[in-house]
């Protein structure tokens, strides 16, 4: 009976080897895994079990009538084992599988056990190429090893190789090191190629990130925390700036917090330690963390700042109207005005409100001031008509007496209303009736009349308004305008005047020197005529009329001709104009001197000066008064030894430019050594300057500043003696390519720029494996 049960317990396990083969998928299951699978599948179908059974069964009735010791049973039981290990780890038999299934020993399999892979063309279970496979894939290269062996690119190999990869024992696989170690463990690298460092996350990078340092010995990347906990850029000794509520005080490489218990960042600036950013207040343009903003500002409540208030006159505003206004202004519908709109009136508090009455253009709290038509004012109220004895002036729409309506109009009884005067009456009596008159026009009977409609034998006189007979201003005079004459009559004895230049009349005899009495009767025109140009007295126009003579208006000297009372400018053969009897050139001689020559006193000849002088003092170098145009026309500078140069010889004399205005070489100002032009923003090279003999840089503003002075933006160039550029976008710099601090974008404000790498750059340009941090503006690591 025991021998009957061992037998068929021997059969259960017969078909529970069977049912271990797991489908596995290629290379799908662990190393350990494989193992107990290759060790525990026994691949068989039907047919097999059905024979192992029947086997079983006649050997389990054939023990059971020979024998019933333990000994037998055991036996037994160690030749089935015997029997089903040899079937299990029997070569696979090959056969026709139906699609989707392979031949593995003598059945059809959906999943071929370890160390085999299915094969879709033959249809049977093949085994791996690499005989150290654990698993494989369906190609048959390995995925997973086994016999102290590691995976290596389908490959079991008895070792990993020595440069880039590193054997991870659990997985028994050879894996790659990351960012381009030499050397390397599962911990990260260990060595790295030359020009690269170790990070504090174990990789290699060309450069340590934000926050890090490189350690002195020049491999591995530190952090900044360990030098000074408030450290953002530091070296293995000292702070280089700050994270928030911190600042370097005053650069000695120690970051301390911010004085402001607000604040969230700080710099120590001119007026000494000031916030630059706030947490739960505001921040004020004095650097200052405010729970209320000062006059003029506004809370931003997104950005945490004070901000200035759009409108220039508000004292109080919200971000897009004003709510209050500085003296001297009014508060309209948000916006700060000089005045408020019509039928509106400013209250104590400089609110514009409408007026009390529907019809007032202008008015006070209590009372209107003007009125909109057709209402006119009166006693503080607009009405319609005015009460008896006043009238409706149209001009101030008010009412009035008949004394006080407005200019150019009269009180008119019949119709109660202030009426227009005649066309430039500033006062009248009635329509017909001027009293006073506009300017440039003239009182003449009861009209105002232009100066040019003034009656015949008159003139407008502009002093007292009216058209004035002629005769009250010249004498004599048949027609006049404000001056004096314009034509002359005969005078009382009846000799005729005539006109002088002055615009008096006067007789023939009195005409004034210089000029002849001309008479044209048909014309009616007798006029006191001008003697021809350098002539002093005549008796007509014209050669042969001459009877004395001067200078002409271009300064030529002209001499008496008596024979042919003529005027010349040089005397003819045999005679010489009187004032040369000395023997040197005066007179009209000296007067033609050219502006460019110079009188030679030995020969009483003109020479020409240098080429360039415009006025000169003698011939040759220093001697130069004023300089012009040369002979290549272009223009020359008066230089600081009285000569005439070209415009590259100021600066070539020192620190000197040429004034175009002046045409001279002028002097830079103190410390320049050249320059475009004196006083601010000239400069173009720095010295030292004159009273401290300190070295000057040349600012972006075009001044020479001391070294201190240069802006915050820029760095001392101390070999190009300028204030020079700061990165873009730098706040502050120790180089073109060393940034300190970022700010935003110089072009477009609203966009933040990080500091990476000594460069301040938009958050899109951060490194692989950082990420733009706000908080501190930077690159941070992930």
């Amino acid at each position: 009976m025991k021998l009957l049960f061992c037998t068929v317990v021997l059969a259960s396990f017969s078909t529970l080897l069977q049912a271990a083969v797991v489908p596995a998928g290629s290379g799908s299951r662990d190393v350990g895994q494989g193992r107990k699978l290759f060790a525990r599948a026994t691949p068989s179908t039907k047919t097999t079990t059905s024979k192992t059974t029947t086997s079983v069964s006649k050997t389990t009735s054939k023990t059971a009538t020979t024998t019933s010791k333990a000994a037998t049973t055991t036996k037994t039981t160690t030749s089935l084992s015997k029997a089903v290990t040899s079937t299990a780890l029997a070569a696979p038999v090959r056969f026709a599988c139906p699609v989707g299934k392979f031949a593995y020993s003598s059945s059809c399999v959906t999943a071929c056990p370890g160390a085999y892979f299915g094969n879709t063309t033959s249809r049977a279970c093949q085994a791996c190429k690499d005989k150290n496979a654990g698993f494989c894939d369906a190609t048959g290269a390995a995925t997973s090893c086994t016999r102290n062996t590691w995976l290596f690119a389908g490959t079991c190999v008895s070792a990993c190789p020595t440069t880039g990869y590193y054997a991870d024992r659990p997985t028994r696989t050879c894996i790659g090191c990351l960012r381009y170690a030499t050397t390397c463990n599962a911990a990260g690298a260990l060595t790295c190629p030359k020009g690269q460092f170790i990070s504090t996350i174990n990789n290699c990078v060309t450069s340590c990130r934000t926050w890090n340092y490189l350690d002195t010995d020049g491999v591995h990347c530190r952090e900044c925390a360990t030098v000074d906990p408030n450290a953002a850029t530091c070296n293995s000794t000292q702070a280089f700036t700050c994270t928030r509520r911190t600042f370097a005080y005053q650069g000695n490489g120690v970051c301390l917090p911010c004085t402001d218990a607000d604040a969230q960042t700080c710099s120590v600036e001119s007026q000494g330690l000031v916030a630059t950013s706030c947490g739960v207040n505001f921040l004020t343009s004095a650097g200052a963390c405010a729970a209320v903003c000062p006059t003029s500002y506004y809370p931003d409540a997104a950005e945490h700042t004070c901000k200035a208030c759009s409108d220039p006159r508000a004292s109080a505003c919200t971000a897009n109207e004003a709510t209050a206004c500085s003296t001297g202004s009014v508060l309209s519908l948000g916006a700060c005005v000089d005045k408020c709109p019509i039928s509106q009136f400013a209250d104590d508090q400089a609110i514009c409100r409408n007026c009390g009455d529907s019809m007032a253009l202008t008015c006070t709290s209590t009372a209107a001031l003007t009125c909109n038509a057709p209402t006119y004012l009166n006693a503080g109220a607009c009405v319609y008509t005015c009460p008896a004895n006043l009238f409706m002036d149209e001009i101030t729409r008010s009412c009035v007496a008949a004394a006080n309506c407005s200019l150019t109009t009269f009180a008119k009884t019949s119709t109660g209303h202030c009426t227009d005067c005649e066309t430039n009456a500033l006062t009248c009596a009635s329509e017909t009736r001027a009293i006073t008159c506009a300017k440039d026009t003239y009182l003449t009977n009861g009209h105002c009349l232009t100066a040019d409609n003034c009656p015949p034998g008159t003139y407008s006189d502009s002093a007292s308004q009216t058209c004035r007979r002629c005769s009250t201003l010249a004498p004599n005079s048949r027609t006049c305008n404000a001056k004096g004459a314009t034509a002359c009559n005969a005078d009382a004895n009846g000799a005729q005047t005539f006109l002088t230049t002055s615009q008096q009349c006067v007789t023939a005899s009195q005409c004034p020197v210089g000029t002849w009495p001309k008479s044209d009767d048909d014309a009616l025109v007798y006029l006191c005529y001008a003697c021809d140009d350098g002539v002093t007295s005549c008796t007509a126009n014209g050669p042969g009329f001459a009877l004395s003579c001067g200078t002409t208006a271009a300064k030529v000297d002209l001499y008496l001709d008596k024979a042919a009372a003529t005027c010349v400018s040089e005397c003819p053969v045999k005679f010489f104009p009187q004032a040369c009897k000395s023997g040197r050139a005066v007179g009209w001689q000296q007067r033609h001197l050219l502006i460019d020559h110079v009188l030679n006193a030995a020969s009483s000849t003109c020479e020409p000066c240098d080429d360039g002088d415009d006025q000169c003092s003698a011939n040759g170098e220093g001697t130069a008064l004023k300089c012009g145009l040369n002979s290549n026309n272009q223009q020359t500078f008066l230089s600081p030894s009285k000569d005439c140069v070209l415009d590259w010889g100021c600066a070539a004399a020192g620190p000197y430019f040429p004034d175009y205005q002046r045409a001279s070489c002028v002097s830079c100002d103190s410390g320049e050594l050249a320059c475009n032009h004196d006083g601010p923003g000239g400069a173009t090279r720095c010295g030292t300057d004159a009273t401290s003999g300190v070295q000057l840089y040349l600012a972006p503003s075009m001044d020479c500043v001391t070294e201190d002075a240069c802006p915050s933006n820029t760095w001392v160039d101390k070999q190009g003696k300028t204030c020079a550029a700061c990165p873009y976008g730098a706040l502050q710099c120790n180089s073109a390519t060393d940034a300190t601090i970022c700010g935003a974008d110089p072009v477009n404000p609203s966009i933040a720029l990080y500091f990476q790498d000594g460069l301040c750059i938009t958050a899109d340009k951060c490194p692989p494996l950082t990420h733009p941090d706000p908080r501190y503006g930077v690159c941070a690591a992930n």
